[in-house]
């Protein structure tokens, strides 16, 4: 146990952290956006009035 190896675990910035370019992180956001919405809206016209199913957890 213990030690100082260890994978980085989002939490800090490891040795050569690079900020992400704000341009690069919008694209990644309204990318996942987008494709939700477009699966969401597919499934409406597939099966028009029913429900998404709901995540069983």
């Amino acid at each position: 146990m213990g030690g100082d190896a260890h994978a980085g675990d989002a939490h800090g910035r490891e040795r050569g952290f690079k900020r992400v370019d704000p341009r690069i992180a919008r694209l990644a956001i309204h990318s996942a956006s987008a494709v939700a919405v477009f699966l969401i809206e597919t499934w409406q016209l597939r099966f028009p009035g029913r429900d998404l199913p709901k995540s069983e957890k």
